[in-house]
């Protein structure tokens, strides 16, 4: 089980140094560092002039991405020229180089993920996004780095995503598709911040843990069902019950049970990803996203997901255990 820490929502932003006087009280660090956060986002969309990478499945079925087709491998080309321009990113390897293609991984599970989430909006209210990648080749220089910005260290993160400067920390730990899916999953991340604003952690570890499995097959996009958490909910014993999930605060994401927070918050948000269940989902993220700024109370939340489900809470909860009861072998198609 992998961990990715989250400096993203509400008490956890707190934990990033933004100002060099201590003396700040915490109310005004905040205050400090929402103006950043939830400043305008208004760069355009536009056509990207692009170029062509590939994709291709290795024999565990992992989805990999290169400027090149490797030798005696079926790969697909994917033309970049005309596809819609979602963002900008710069990727560093402060550590030391690392043979790692996670650019182009970007330039196609990024470009792919941002999309998605595009339709998932009111159209035409997407910005374009800044990501500043770094990709460290040791824990410790993940550690210092993240010391460095946030003031604190865990020994646990693979990754996390410093929304005042959007920038993105990866540990390379010698597999290129785990790296990846730490990548997408931070950069979903960055979108959701960029373009939806305060959300709660079901939500927005949810949707990360959610479209960090997305692949790219030609001009077909799918999510996958996530069977590492499948089992690891099933060996737990349970899901963890909506009232409890929706209403925690972000520091469960962090503490002893952080797991069953994230496992279970997949796998809600890929029920609400459900081809009869999109819409719903479609106008939750619109209302969400009205004012960036509006951090609500997580019981808003609940209601809000209370009105737009049929038939309630209690009936989606009961949908949901029924649905997660049964057989997952068809994936979710964007």
């Amino acid at each position: 089980m992998k961990k990715i820490l989250i400096t993203g929502l509400s008490a956890c932003l707190l934990a990033v140094n933004t100002v060099a006087d201590e003396q700040l009280n915490v109310e005004a660090k905040y205050q400090q560092l929402m103006e950043g956060v939830c400043a305008e986002n208004s760069a355009p969309v536009q056509r990207s002039s692009g170029t062509s990478v590939y994709s291709w499945k290795d024999e565990n079925g992992q989805v990999h991405f290169g400027d090149r087709a490797p030798q005696n491998v079926d790969a697909e080309k994917h033309a970049l020229a005309g596809r819609k321009d979602y963002f900008d990113v710069s990727v560093s390897y402060p550590s030391g180089p690392i043979d790692s293609n996670i650019g182009e991984a970007l330039a196609i599970g990024g470009r792919a993920i941002a999309d998605s989430i595009s339709r998932l909006l009111p159209a035409g209210t997407m910005a374009k996004s800044e990501i500043d990648m770094q990709v460290f080749g040791s824990r410790n220089a993940l550690m210092k780095f993240m010391y460095e910005e946030t003031g604190s260290a865990s020994s646990q993160a693979d990754g996390f995503y410093l929304p005042l400067n959007n920038k993105v920390a990866v540990l390379y730990r010698g597999s290129d598709s785990y790296a990846q899916q730490v990548a997408l999953h931070e950069s979903t991340h960055v979108f959701q911040f960029q373009n939806i604003g305060f959300m709660p952690g079901w939500v927005t570890e949810g949707m990360a843990e959610y479209f960090e499995m997305l692949e790219v097959s030609g001009s077909a996009k799918l999510v996958p069902v996530n069977q590492s958490w499948i089992a690891y909910i099933q060996n737990q014993g349970r899901l963890i019950p909506l009232q409890t999930l929706m209403t925690a605060d972000h520091s469960a994401w962090q503490g002893s049970q952080a797991g069953q927070f994230y496992a279970s918050s997949w796998a809600l948000f890929y029920f609400m990803m459900l081809p009869e269940n999109r819409a719903m989902t479609q106008q939750l993220l619109a209302d969400m996203s009205q004012d960036k700024c509006d951090e609500v109370p997580d019981a808003h939340y609940m209601d809000m997901v209370d009105d737009l489900y049929r038939g309630g809470l209690e009936k989606l909860e009961n949908d949901w255990v029924t649905w997660f009861n049964g057989s997952h072998l068809t994936p979710n198609y964007h």
